[in-house]
C-alpha cells in the first residue's frame, strides 16, 4: 500500500535554512513557535531574526508584524526583507493613521509614499466570527486586559467587566439589525451605552437616562421586539433586565468600578488618530486573509504590519494592536478546518512581535496550542524574563514560553534569564577526578550532575554590530534549544550556533 501525503504534511517538511552540517530547520519546527531572548545590542534582529523572517518570506510565506519602536518599518524592509526576492513595496500592507505621528519614521526610499489602512477590528470578527457576541466580546477584552492581570484580579471583577461588555455589544447589535437589518458593530456606540446607563433605580426614570444613547437602543428594540425570533427574543430580555434592574441595583462602588474598568481602556482609543483606525472604514486590503492567502495580482500572500508603535502610542498603541492580532489569530484558527478538508488556497504565514512582552495576551497560550494546525509561526523577541515577568506577570510568561518550542539564547547579562537557560538545557552525569592532596594513594572518580550549559556561558556570547576584535564582526553567538533534538553544529558544542548578520 502507497501512503500518500496530505498537502500540510509535504508543506511541514520543506526546509527553510541549515545550522551547521545538514541540519535543518524545518517549516514543521517553525509552526512549533520560537521564542528568542537577548540583551540590547546582542543582534536580535539582524541575527535569528533576519534568518528565521527572510528564510519564512523566500518560501512565500504572509504574515503580521508588530511594531514596538519607530524604525520597525525601516528594520522590516532593509532588515527582514533583504536578499528574499521579494519587494517590500507590494507585498507590505501598513495598518497606520491616515495622519503619522510627528515623531514616525517612513523609509520612502524603500516603501514608497505613505499609505495608510484601517480596519474597524470589532465589525470584521462578528461578521467572520458567526455572527456571535461573544466573539466580539473575547477580542475587546484581550485587546484590552493585559496577559497575568487576571490571575491577580477577583474572579467576580473579571465576570462583571465581561458581562458589562457582553451586554452593551448585544444591544448595540440588536438595535443596529431593527433598524437597518445590518449588524453595526462600533466602539464608540458601546462606549455611549456604557456613559449613558442608568446610576441607580431611581436614575432609570430620570432625564438624563430617558435622553441618552442607553434608553433610545433599549426603546427601539422594544419597538421592534415582535421581530425577532424566539432566540434572540430571550437575549433582548435578558439585556433588557441587565440595564435596566441589575446594573442600577449594584451598590455605588461596585457599578463605578466595573463600569469606569471599561471606559479608561477604551476613552484613548476612541480618540484620534486611532478611532478612524479601529472603529470607521474597513479597507479589503487590511483584512487578515490578504496575509493568509495568495494576492490575486501577485501570487504571494501579504505581509500585514501595524504600525501603531509603542514606544509613540504607548499604550493605546499596544491595545490597537493587541486587538487586530487576536483577530487575526481567530482568523488563522478559523482556516485551520479548511486545511484539513483539502483546500489548498492557503499559505504559510508568520506572526512576529519584538519587544513581544507588549503584545501579549491571554489569547496566546490557546492559539498556540492550534499554530500548527493552522500552519502559523510565532516568532516572539525580548531581551530578558524580567521584562516579560513585568509586563504579564512570572506564571504567564512561563505558560508563553513553555509554548514556543524552539527557544534561542543569546548574549545576556541578566542573571534571571541566564538562570533559567541553565535549567532549560538541564544537567547531565559527567566524572570529576579527584587527586589525594599529600601525594600519596591514587586518584578517585566521583559523578555527579552538572549543567549541559552553565549560565556563564550565556554571558560570554558573541554579540552583533560591529566590534573592535575582528572576529566578533558580523557574527552573533547563541544556544538553541528544541525539546526531543540535538543540533549538529560544526562547534563541539551541539547546541551552539553563529548567526551571520543579515545572512
Amino acid at each position: 500500500m502507497t501512503y500518500i501525503m496530505d498537502p500540510r504534511t509535504l508543506i511541514l517538511r520543506q526546509k527553510l535554512f541549515e545550522f551547521g552540517e545538514g541540519e535543518w530547520w524545518r517549516i514543521a519546527d517553525a509552526v512549533e513557535g520560537t521564542g528568542v531572548l537577548g540583551a540590547t545590542g546582542s543582534g536580535k534582529s539582524t541575527g535569528p531574526a533576519s534568518l528565521v523572517f527572510g528564510s519564512m518570506l523566500r518560501n512565500r510565506f504572509g504574515g503580521l508584524l508588530l511594531t514596538a519602536k519607530p524604525e520597525d518599518p525601516w528594520t522590516i524592509a532593509n532588515t527582514y526583507f533583504r536578499n528574499t526576492g521579494r519587494d517590500p513595496r507590494e507585498d507590505l500592507v501598513f495598518v497606520q493613521p491616515d495622519d503619522p505621528h510627528p515623531s514616525a519614521r517612513w523609509p520612502k526610499d524603500l516603501l514608497g509614499p505613505y499609505r495608510a489602512l484601517a480596519l474597524n477590528v470589532l465589525q470584521y470578527e462578528y461578521e467572520r466570527g458567526g455572527g456571535l457576541t461573544s466573539n466580539v466580546v473575547d477580542v475587546l477584552h484581550a485587546g484590552t486586559t493585559p496577559y497575568g492581570s487576571e490571575a491577580r484580579t477577583d474572579q467576580f471583577w473579571i465576570d462583571a467587566y465581561m458581562e458589562l461588555i457582553r451586554n452593551a455589544v448585544e444591544l448595540s447589535v440588536m438595535a443596529s439589525i431593527l433598524t437597518s437589518g445590518n449588524a453595526q458593530v462600533r466602539l464608540d456606540d458601546i462606549l455611549d451605552i456604557v456613559r449613558s446607563a442608568p446610576v441607580s433605580l431611581q436614575d432609570v426614570n430620570s432625564t438624563r437616562f430617558r435622553g441618552g444613547r442607553c434608553c433610545a437602543l433599549l426603546q427601539l428594540a422594544d419597538l421592534g421586539r415582535a421581530k425577532l425570533t424566539e432566540p434572540r427574543f430571550r437575549d433582548w430580555q435578558l439585556t433588557a433586565d441587565y440595564w435596566l434592574r441589575h446594573l442600577p441595583s449594584l451598590a455605588e462602588e461596585t457599578r463605578t468600578s466595573i463600569t469606569a474598568t471599561f471606559t479608561s481602556k477604551v476613552d484613548g482609543l476612541l480618540r484620534s488618530p486611532l478611532r478612524e483606525l479601529l472603529c470607521g472604514r474597513s479597507d479589503e486590503a487590511a483584512m487578515p486573509e490578504r496575509s493568509l492567502e495568495p494576492d490575486p495580482v501577485t501570487g504571494r500572500p501579504k505581509v500585514i504590519v501595524l504600525n501603531i508603535p509603542v514606544k509613540l502610542y504607548h499604550n493605546v498603541g499596544r491595545m490597537a494592536q493587541t486587538l487586530y492580532k487576536t483577530i487575526w489569530q481567530r482568523a488563522a484558527e478559523r482556516r485551520a478546518a479548511a486545511i484539513d478538508a483539502g483546500d489548498t488556497t492557503w499559505c504559510p504565514a508568520f506572526l512576529g512581535a519584538d519587544e513581544c512582552q507588549y503584545f501579549v495576551t491571554y489569547q496566546d497560550a490557546l492559539f498556540q496550542q492550534a499554530a500548527r494546525s493552522a500552519m502559523v509561526a510565532t516568532v516572539y523577541l525580548t531581551q530578558n524574563l524580567p521584562n516579560l515577568y513585568a509586563e504579564v506577570g512570572e506564571h504567564a510568561t512561563h505558560s508563553l514560553l513553555g509554548n514556543l518550542q524552539t527557544k534561542v539564547f543569546l548574549a545576556q547579562g541578566d542573571p534571571v534569564t541566564n538562570e533559567w537557560a541553565e535549567r532549560v538545557f538541564a544537567s547531565e552525569i559527567r566524572g570529576f577526578r579527584s587527586e589525594p592532596i599529600t601525594g600519596e594513594g591514587s586518584s578517585s572518580v566521583s559523578y555527579s550532575y552538572a549543567p549541559l550549559i552553565p549560565a556563564i556561558r550565556f554571558t560570554e556570547l558573541k554579540k552583533g554590530g560591529w566590534h573592535d576584535d575582528p572576529a566578533q564582526t558580523g557574527r552573533v553567538g547563541s544556544y538553541i534549544f528544541q525539546a526531543g533534538r540535538q543540533w549538529k553544529t560544526k562547534s563541539a558544542d551541539r547546541h551552539y550556533h553563529e548567526f551571520e548578520q543579515g545572512a
